[in-house]
């Protein structure tokens, strides 16, 4: 994959753009789990209100 010595370079100092990327990335993962859940929860709800089975539709 790749070369042993970029990973020996790399171990004195971080890349501080390389660990920006990695946080905005995970940020972005969480968010995206996160609304996922919030809309199965918020279908379940709609659903059980007797409105909203369009949401539940397209998740189904």
């Amino acid at each position: 994959m790749f070369p042993y010595n970029i990973f020996k370079q790399e171990e004195k100092e971080p890349n501080p753009a390389m660990v920006v990327i990695m946080l905005v990335l995970m940020f972005f993962w969480l968010v995206k789990k996160f609304c996922f859940y919030c809309t199965i929860l918020l279908g379940k709800y709609l659903k059980f209100k007797g409105r909203g089975n369009f949401i539940w539709a397209k998740l189904y």
